[in-house]
């Protein structure tokens, strides 16, 4: 009587293992990236014939055959098909079986854009729709990081900037600039922000930038073979300094704590550099030489 109990229970888990078998099992991508293609495979057996149909639940619960997907995998993009569901109907041995149907979704992302933070020496003209900057100054500009934390790269004309992959940048002299960058859930699919048109000021003197010049500070020697000093007047209100290459790259910053300040360029290749010192409301810069 054992025995025989045992060969039912195996026939009857050997059956329903059969029936279930003759389920099509879906497999594949079923969150995307913008632009990322997915493929849904049947990956429990083969069959005689397929037939993909979808559906929209928002539209309609009727299910309607695709067009020449008729394999065993279908591919798709978000673009395509994101918002639906998909299942295949397939044939073996003269019988039909229909899988369970599947959603296929994606991420959506917020524009990518530029904060400009307001700087002494730079002004944004209505007219032009460009940002005016004085000579010397510096325009920090910050992308909105997250989501777009990933790959991020600067251009200048259309160039990537060396080494301009933060989020934030300091735009020093004129050019059309923008930033791209991804996403950490999809670091393949890039955005980028629109371009940020910055011209030479002729206003300077207007701006109250030139007043820096009132203000008692020497920067030498120049040109320079390492370290650079920064003499600073009797109550003055230079506080800090930043040296920046000439494509707005930030490379060192510090503090202006004494009368006579040393700053190292040793660790700098022989070139031509921008620094800036700065305070409140005031700021002065100059073009420094290393041999």
């Amino acid at each position: 009587m054992k025995i025989e109990t045992l060969h039912i229970l195996l026939l009857s888990f050997l059956g329903i293992t059969l029936m279930n078998a003759q389920t099509p099992i879906l497999e594949g991508e079923l969150m995307l990236c913008p632009e990322q293609e997915g493929t849904l495979e049947v990956v429990n057996q083969a069959y005689d014939s397929y037939q993909w149909y979808f559906n929209y639940w928002f539209i309609s619960d009727e299910y309607e055959p695709i067009e020449g997907a008729i394999n065993s995998y279908f591919s798709y993009t978000y673009e395509t098909y994101g918002g639906a569901s998909l299942k295949v109907v397939a044939t073996f041995e003269g019988e039909t079986y229909e899988s369970e149907p599947v959603s296929i979704n994606g991420y959506m992302f917020m524009s990518m854009f530029v904060i400009h933070h307001e700087s002494e020496g730079v002004v944004f003209n209505d007219e032009t729709f460009s940002f005016e900057i004085c000579e010397g100054a510096q325009f920090v500009n910050e992308i909105n990081s997250p989501p777009y934390s990933e790959n991020i790269q600067w251009f200048k004309d259309g160039s990537a900037i060396p080494g301009a992959n933060e989020s934030t940048y300091a735009i020093t002299a004129p050019g059309e600039y923008y930033a791209s960058a991804a996403t950490e859930v999809c670091p393949d699919y890039f955005n980028s922000t629109m371009p940020i048109l910055v011209q030479w000021s002729n206003e300077c003197d207007d701006l109250g930038f030139d007043n820096a010049e009132k203000e008692s500070v020497s920067i030498f020697p120049n040109p320079t073979s390492n370290d650079v000093w920064v003499k600073l007047g009797q109550g003055n209100s230079f506080k800090e300094y930043t040296v920046f290459d000439m494509t707005g790259k930030l490379l060192k910053e510090g503090s202006l704590n004494q009368i006579e300040n040393v700053i190292s360029l040793n660790e700098l290749s022989s070139g031509i550099y921008n620094l800036v010192v700065s305070g409140d409301n005031i700021s002065k810069g100059q073009k420094i030489i290393k041999n």
